[in-house]
């Protein structure tokens, strides 16, 4: 018996989670019709479910702990603490190419209301909610896309399909196709760090720094509320330099290196989900 994922297994249990995702919040609403109109709701609802397809996914790897499964393993605190950096440094860029595809193909204004109303908290206690379950909502993500679908993948794939694959299938769970490019660019940058640290801790440092820095732009100075060209161009290279310092510290960090080596081993107990 095949003890081995491929490509299609991590589409199969992509589309099964998202559908399960989307009929879940179905439910929800049809229970509690307001709730469509919540972040805090449609989050908890998303991470319930993401959190529930990480736990069957571990149960069909036996002989792996946790930690093995979705990668939640030692490296460099300095690829970490830069992971984090960057997070915060990509979200004006990835702002500005959101403006921009809007610009291109406008939304309908009905739409563009109900985006920019979506996350605007309606009092002190929502905001603090939203901001909670945001976090746990990337950190179901990560566990699900760079823990454990990348940590399937890795023995069987090079680091650059599993990093590839594993981003594109993230950025397809995103409903709004305006969204997809930039994204895409997060979940490539994820994959990066993940490969290059062995570890799920980075990825997950860099989501929630993204996510909440988008969350905070409203309320920013004009100058990051609604970045442009000087901002962008100045973010670009910063980003970059924080990237090429993550990758060296990868290259010469021992603990790296020995979670890099982890991915490689192959898994006990994968196979009996593909009989």
């Amino acid at each position: 018996m095949s003890t081995k994922i491929g490509t299609p297994n991590a589409v199969l249990w992509t589309l099964g989670i998202f559908l399960a995702t989307n009929f879940a919040l179905l439910v929800v609403v049809q229970m509690r019709p307001h709730a469509e109109l919540d972040p805090v709701v449609a989050g908890a609802v998303q991470a319930a479910v993401f959190l529930t397809g990480c736990s069957l996914f571990a149960g069909r790897r036996p002989g792996r702990t946790w930690s093995e499964t979705f990668a939640l393993r030692r490296t460099s605190l300095g690829i970490v603490l830069l992971a984090l950096v960057l997070g915060l440094v990509v979200s004006p860029p990835a702002q500005a190419l959101v403006d921009w595809i809007e610009r291109l193909k406008p939304m309908s204004a009905a739409d563009k209301a109900a985006v920019e109303a979506w996350f605007v908290p309606r009092s002190f206690a929502h905001a603090v909610a939203l901001y909670s379950f945001v976090g746990v909502g990337v950190f179901a993500e990560e566990l699900l896309f760079r823990g454990a679908l990348y940590t399937a993948l890795r023995p069987v794939q090079s680091a650059g399909s599993a990093a590839w694959l594993t981003a594109a299938l993230f950025t397809l769970t995103h409903g709004e196709p305006r969204f997809w490019p930039s994204i895409l660019a997060l979940a490539v940058l994820l994959g990066v760090v993940r490969a290059v640290s062995g570890s799920l801790w980075p990825p997950l440092f860099l989501h929630g720094a993204f996510n909440a820095t988008a969350l905070a732009m409203p309320y920013l100075p004009s100058a990051l509320n609604d970045p442009g060209l000087p901002v962008v161009l100045g973010c670009l290279p910063v980003a970059l330099f924080v990237l090429v310092l993550i990758v060296r510290i990868a290259r010469t960090s021992a603990s790296a290196e020995r979670a890099r080596q982890v991915d490689l081993e192959p898994d006990p107990g994968l196979g009996e989900a593909q009989s």
